[in-house]
């Protein structure tokens, strides 16, 4: 597998090395390597996690892979030890990757070419990476030019996924000649695919790599790929790891407890990023964090090389989806207010947004007699703001969901609607956070439909997903994305000339 580093960046680090080097074998006016028992070497990390989406968000003025790249570089410059770790979530589900191209979907063809530019020293499967067959998968690693890591995720043998490795270390040396050495290993949760795989117990996983990093590492990090409560538990089960750098949660948050690991996330789709500065030393076996959560917004720069492979791979996608007899530049209209589709609001409380999407689906069933309807917060993809005024496209429906799913209106037990509802409620936070339309919850608890008591012994006509196995059909509708973009088109304005 081809480095990620240019020939250029590794011509610049022989050069410093070099110097290093020479400074070292002059004694250059000063103390060489571990003279002081207070000395530090210090490493910078860039984390990120859940990449779903190519472009920079808030009409081009949030996140973005060419700001990632341009930060990239700017600490870089600051401390030649700098190094990206990306706790996976990169091929799937995005809008962009359902473009079919030279016959097949791209299925995050375009997200590891853009992230190739990008440059990351270690990435780590997140589930998503596995919602493909398995050649499209092995396509998708053999087009990657940064390194891959998992402690847990194997071929159907037991042995690596070609160019994937069990663990990695990462090596820093400094101006006075102090170096240090950096253990990763990153671990998934488990999920559902039809690649041939073995999983393995992540807990296990953790231990035989631990025991293979101990002793060859001054610091120890691990990749994480699963839910805060999770990424909690293994701090607290493995004291020998260092800094737990997790994802899935979508939401940036930093978790301390006394005498574990601390956990960082950074923000979905890079709308923010974790940079860490670590602070080594070898003789004292010690380190320290100082970090700082930096939003890629207007003050960070677009690299315009990552820019230029960013629009390609959308006008790319976009031909492949007018090739299919779809229309992702269609002017839909303006929006008259703003249309919240963040994950950190979605995913936690209705927003204008969520709210059209249930009303689309409600409108749907109307004719059936639908009187609730609810969804997964899961299936819109968005992770934007539609601003006030923004020219609204068809791609940016297809974005917001970007899944093909059908709804139909069914008959539900009054008690089966009331559990769904209930157990829905309870995933807050979650992309299984359910968001209900029609139905409401009061601060006690209490459930109303349409006004009313719900009725456990009651039966119900509702709007929600359906599939080959749904049960009590009376009626089905069309998909999620024409509910939504038919009652887009009774709330936007027209496009002002």
């Amino acid at each position: 597998m081809k480095e990620k580093r240019s020939m250029t960046r590794q011509s610049e680090w022989m050069v410093w090395l070099i110097t290093c080097v020479l400074a070292w074998s002059l004694g250059a006016g000063a103390q060489v390597g571990w003279a002081n028992e207070n000395d530090e070497v210090r490493v910078t990390i860039l984390h990120v996690n859940d990449l779903y989406q190519i472009a920079s968000l808030r009409n081009g003025k949030l996140g973005g892979f060419a700001r990632l790249t341009t930060l990239r570089k700017q600490l870089e410059k600051e401390n030649p030890n700098t190094f990206v770790l990306f706790s996976g979530d990169l091929y799937e589900p995005s809008a962009l990757g359902n473009a079919v191209v030279d016959g097949r979907p791209l299925l995050g063809r375009h997200a590891v070419g853009v992230l190739n530019e990008v440059g990351v020293d270690y990435m780590t499967f997140g589930d998503h990476e596995f919602n493909m067959s398995a050649d499209q998968f092995y396509d998708r690693l053999g087009e990657s030019r940064f390194r891959m890591l998992s402690s847990n995720l194997f071929e159907e043998d037991g042995q690596p996924f070609p160019g994937v490795v069990a663990n990695g270390l990462l090596s820093a040396l400094d101006e006075q000649g102090r170096d240090v050495t950096i253990g990763v290993l990153g671990v998934t949760k488990p999920f559902r695919t039809k690649i041939p795989m073995k999983y393995v117990d992540h807990y296990e996983a953790i231990a035989q790599q631990l025991a293979k990093l101990e002793k060859r590492a001054d610091m120890i990090i691990a990749l994480t790929h699963f839910p805060r409560k999770e990424d909690m538990a293994i701090a607290q089960r493995y004291p020998a790891i260092n800094l737990i750098l997790g994802a899935d949660d979508h939401e940036h948050m930093k978790l301390e407890q006394e005498g574990m690991a601390t956990v960082y996330k950074s923000d979905s789709n890079a709308r923010s990023v974790y940079v860490l500065d670590l602070y080594i030393n070898r003789q004292a076996k010690s380190w320290r964090i100082e970090d700082r959560l930096v939003a890629l917004d207007e003050s960070i720069e677009q690299d315009p090389t990552t820019l230029a492979k960013v629009e390609k791979w959308i006008e790319i996608g976009f031909r492949g989806f007018e090739a299919a007899g779809l229309e992702p530049r269609r002017v839909l209209g303006q929006t008259p207010v703003d249309l919240d589709g963040l994950e950190s609001s979605i995913r936690n409380r209705p927003t204008r947004l969520t709210q059209l999407i249930g009303e689309g689906m409600l409108r749907a069933g109307q004719d059936a007699g639908a009187q609730v309807a609810y969804y997964p917060a899961g299936l819109v993809r968005l992770d934007d703001i539609l601003p006030t005024d923004y020219v609204v496209r068809e791609f940016d429906v297809m974005r917001t969901i970007p899944f093909e799913v059908d709804i139909a209106t069914v008959t539900m037990a009054g008690e089966a609607l009331l559990k769904v509802l209930e157990s829905g409620h309870g995933k807050i936070g979650t992309g299984r956070y359910i968001i209900p339309q029609g139905a409401e919850r009061d601060d006690q608890g209490r459930w109303t439909v349409q006004g009313q008591a719900l009725d456990p012994s009651g039966t119900y006509k509702v709007v929600t997903l359906a599939g080959p196995t749904t049960a009590n059909v009376v009626a089905k509708h069309g998909s999620m994305k024409d509910a939504l973009r038919n009652e887009l088109g009774r709330l936007l304005k027209k496009v002002a000339n």
